[in-house]
């Protein structure tokens, strides 16, 4: 899969705390304008939940990238990694894939995923 990222100030939206109520608003006005994706960085646990609220209900796709994560240096390689394997995923790439499997014809491969919050020591 390839990306295709443009960039322009008119691109980018400086969000606020106080904006959280308005994300399903927020994220149809980047709907409108044919976006595939919106990518969402440096937020907190209670604005990654409300983007997530209004991901489902407006049908865009996010991607988030919490202010922990955005502002270490130290890990910025394999978290930039990460985020575009997740990317791709979203947009209809593979993550892996397994060949074969007609050893284990009637296996099931099941994948999970979890939100860590770190701040309430809970998933």
């Amino acid at each position: 899969i390839n990306f295709n990222v443009s960039q322009s100030d008119d691109d980018f939206y400086e969000f606020r705390p106080s904006d959280a109520k308005d994300m399903g608003r927020i994220l149809n006005d980047y709907k409108q304008l044919n976006y595939d994706m919106v990518l969402c960085m440096g937020i907190d646990d209670k604005t990654y939940m409300n983007i997530k609220i209004a991901t489902i209900n407006q049908g865009i796709l996010t991607q988030c990238i919490t202010a922990r994560n955005a502002t270490d240096m130290k890990k910025m390689r394999t978290i930039t990694g990460k985020v575009a394997l997740q990317m791709a995923c979203k947009l209809g790439s593979d993550a892996w894939i397994l060949e074969n499997l007609n050893d284990i014809p009637d296996a099931m491969f099941v994948g999970l995923d979890t939100f860590h919050n770190k701040t309430a020591k809970r998933s």
